[in-house]
């Protein structure tokens, strides 16, 4: 009994503090409710916590902007924020609490799973459901009339690793020959794999792909030593994979250990991304390179700024699921803006009528901060975005490098050997 009050407790708590006004942009008159589904508690209260932040932070912003212009008239905005524990089964009941509270739009996530479950029940109840955070292709494959992802799908990411890698083959004249499909046998792993099996003839038809199949290694994966000592004997220059931090680490420790150095060390979405992997490879990690969603460095209007006050407020640069959340936020503004109402059925033809190209960042009107824009195909997935290629420059940093037009800095192409890179900053950053 007394663990079901404190639950009780907690839910109220976290419904209390999102109807405060300081998260709504005006006082009185018509309001638009946003429901946010999010893990506050559980395995990824991490991201949740990075949701809420940005919620808070573009709340303020709203209500000082004096809310939405709609009609010509201002219309509140309140952002509501639901626990779902980290757990589906809770984010289908607070997913079905936020459409009875008359929430008109619903995202949930970033966890997979959770936002499987809220956008199913949002589809019954005829409630508009927009993605901003989840890869998994299978989302947008269900026909679903209210779903929209402002994010892109893992095919988008892998498709713009290899347009990274064929940018720097024509930069610099360098081409890989052999390549190694070799990543993690998880669900969403193997289907990148599939993936850049696919893209891989359309693309780059100059490329050998080793055994012509994706190869997969085991989740709890201890040792790669077979698999990379036959690579480097059949001469693979460059793998192709996603990752968790644990396999990522495991693979450049052991690629060091061999002295075995491809064209170049990359990952997309998964563990080179991960801030473990430069906290704990140390000089290891430079000059490695991951495509995911998004750099607080990216050369964008207003981006600069938007990071600092992020930064002063919560301690961090703007991380990925914030800036998902803000791109996303954007979207529903442009959408309801022009819609001129906040009927259903308006909202549903301006979401699907969507064609964003400006990018960057304006004080409570513009938070589009991912390369390249929205405009939804029938499936409700946004056919602009595209994935940011960053490389680390330290251990704590990582820059943008790819799209050139937005990028900072240029990422050789080959990466320097680990003898290169042991010589040069194996004192700077000691390995423990």
């Amino acid at each position: 009994m007394k663990r079901l009050f404190g639950k009780a407790l907690l839910i109220f708590g976290v419904w209390a503090l999102w109807v405060l006004p300081i998260f709504s942009s005006s006082e009185a008159g018509e309001v638009l409710k946003i429901g946010l589904i999010t893990g506050l508690t559980g395995g990824t209260a991490s991201w949740g916590k990075q949701v809420q932040d940005m919620a808070q932070l573009i709340g303020e912003e709203i209500k000082e902007a004096g809310g939405f212009k709609v009609g010509g008239k201002r219309v509140r905005v309140d952002f509501k924020i639901y626990d779902s524990e980290s757990n589906p089964t809770v984010a289908a009941t607070q997913t079905e609490k936020a459409i009875t509270e008359g929430c008109k739009i619903i995202m949930a996530g970033p966890q997979s799973a959770v936002d499987f479950t809220a956008s199913e029940h949002c589809e019954r109840a005829g409630v508009i459901y927009v993605n901003a955070y989840n890869v998994l292709d299978k989302l947008a494959e269900r026909g679903y009339e209210y779903y929209f992802r402002t994010c892109g799908d893992i095919s988008v990411y892998v498709k713009e690793a290899m347009k990274y890698f064929l940018w720097q083959e024509k930069r610099t004249g360098v081409k890989a020959k052999k390549v190694a499909i070799f990543t993690n046998e998880n669900v969403v792993c193997s289907f990148a794999g599939e993936k850049y099996f696919e893209l891989i003839p359309k693309m780059a038809p100059h490329w050998d792909i080793v055994g012509n199949k994706v190869a997969t290694y085991p989740k709890d994966v201890k040792d790669f030593t077979l698999w990379l000592s036959r690579y480097k004997s059949e001469g693979v220059d460059l793998f192709l994979a996603i990752r968790y931090p644990s396999d990522a680490i495991l693979f450049a420790r052991q690629l060091r250990q061999m002295d075995y150095n491809p064209l170049a060390l990359h990952g997309v979405l998964g563990g080179e991304y991960d801030p473990e992997y430069g906290q704990t490879l140390k000089w290891q990690c430079l000059y490695v390179t991951d495509t995911a969603y998004f750099s607080p460095m990216l050369k964008l209007p207003g981006l600069d700024e938007f990071n600092k006050k992020y930064k002063a407020r919560y301690g961090t640069d703007i991380p990925n699921n914030a800036a998902n959340l803000a791109c996303a936020i954007t979207v529903i503004k442009d959408a309801v803006e022009r819609a001129g109402s906040l009927d259903e059925k308006s909202l549903l033809s301006a979401l699907r009528s969507t064609d964003i190209r400006r990018l960057g960042y304006e004080k409570g009107k513009w938070w589009f901060i991912i390369p390249e824009g929205c405009k939804f195909n029938k499936k409700g997935e946004n056919i602009r975005i595209r994935g940011v290629t960053t490389m680390w420059v330290d251990p704590e940093t990582q820059v943008p490098v790819f799209p050139s037009e937005f990028a900072t800095e240029v990422a050789p192409w080959p990466r320097p050997s680990w003898k290169q890179l042991e010589k040069e900053f194996g004192q700077k950053y000691p390995l423990k």
